[in-house]
């Protein structure tokens, strides 16, 4: 079982439950899971 520093809600689900998970370690972003939000979409942000 892995640890989480932070956890992060952007509000209501609007797809079919499908999230995103990211680890950021040293300014590197890795997608851990794809979900709704996209890699791109997420640097847009």
């Amino acid at each position: 079982m892995q640890d989480y520093d932070v956890f992060m809600n952007d509000g209501i689900i609007t797809s079919n439950g499908e999230y995103t998970i990211i680890e950021i370690e040293n300014e590197e972003i890795k997608i851990i899971r794809e979900g709704s939000l996209t890699k791109e979409e997420i640097l847009q942000s």
